[in-house]
């Protein structure tokens, strides 16, 4: 098996060579895949990461959500070890944060329950392992705040057959592809 950071090489790589437009359309497809989700129908709360560099876009994702008055968090960097939600208004409230990601202003931690989970990662399986971008902020935040459901979006090429995994860990409930909707719990 490979290692973390191997995979985390061999995984980018493979995002990154895909061109903008066919990334654009995988995340459109994801997007749609996503809102279709009958386990989503009755969400009223959602923290959602923002992409960046060639993750699985969220931008159109997270101004959807707002648009239809939905609940939307989104991660702020407190410190090196520390990620929170933070409720996010209006999309014009994001700018420039931590790692040259858009973040929401400070303040605040979001004190709710929160329905749906989106995660962001590097290499998934089809039973729900997720390899981050190796912070753990993820990992960390999903332990203190269970949500009801955490689904991981990547494009196909980010599916691999086993990750080293360890205790910390939390599966997705979902993995979403712009191939198919990988559903790992009942």
């Amino acid at each position: 098996m490979l290692s973390k950071i191997e995979l985390r090489r061999d995984c980018c790589a493979k995002r990154n060579s895909l061109d903008a437009a066919s990334r654009d359309a995988a995340a459109d497809n994801i997007r749609a895949k996503l809102l279709d989700l009958d386990a989503v129908r009755d969400a009223k709360t959602w923290f959602v990461y923002v992409s960046s560099a060639s993750e699985v876009g969220t931008h159109e994702l997270i101004r959807t959500l707002l648009a239809l008055g939905y609940t939307v968090a989104v991660p702020r960097i407190v410190s090196s070890e520390s990620m929170i939600a933070r409720q996010l208004h209006a999309w014009e409230d994001l700018h420039l944060g931590e790692f040259g990601i858009l973040a929401p202003p400070p303040g605040d931690s979001f004190s709710g329950t929160i329905d749906v989970c989106i995660c962001p990662g590097v290499a998934f399986t089809t039973r729900g392992e997720r390899l981050g971008a190796g912070g753990g902020f993820y990992d960390r935040y999903l332990a203190a705040h269970p949500p009801r459901l955490a689904i991981g979006l990547a494009f196909e090429c980010q599916l691999v057959q086993q990750l080293p995994l360890e205790l910390h860990d939390r599966r997705m409930d979902f993995v979403i592809t712009e191939k198919r909707v990988i559903r790992v719990s009942p």
